[in-house]
């Protein structure tokens, strides 16, 4: 009975397994990567945990992460901050978002005197 039970459960986890890397390979995911130099790093953290907060209110999955040149020539103290999306969907909700959350749009109209983008850029994932 035991060994029924075990090979059950062993099946379900390969199907749930098969199941998830095909929905996988079918909507890669997307990553939004954002270089800027900010005027007041401190400030503009703050104002990004703010956004970070709202956009999870609304429901969102969002992972937002910032990230800071050390070891980089004349870029370092330059700011990554990358937005990752479950896939395209996900991205056009937020893009979405930006635009009918009032909310949301006042925030990112604090974040802009803040920083001076130097790059955004839009990338997907590769299936390996």
């Amino acid at each position: 009975m035991k060994s029924k039970s075990a090979s059950a459960l062993l099946c379900a986890l390969g199907l749930m397994l098969i199941t998830g890397v095909s929905a996988q390979a079918a909507e890669p995911t997307a990553l939004r990567v954002l270089v800027v130099q900010p005027s007041d790093l401190k400030a503009y953290l703050h104002e990004l945990d703010i956004a970070q907060g709202i956009i999870r209110k609304a429901g969102m999955s969002t992972r937002l992460r910032a990230w800071q040149a050390q070891f980089a020539g004349p870029e370092a103290g330059t700011v990554i901050v990358s937005l990752e999306f479950a896939n395209l969907g996900e991205l056009a909700r937020y893009y979405e978002l930006t635009r009918n959350n009032a909310e949301l749009a006042a925030e990112l109209v604090k974040l802009a005197p803040l920083r001076k983008v130097v790059s955004d850029s839009l990338y997907q994932e590769l299936p390996l």
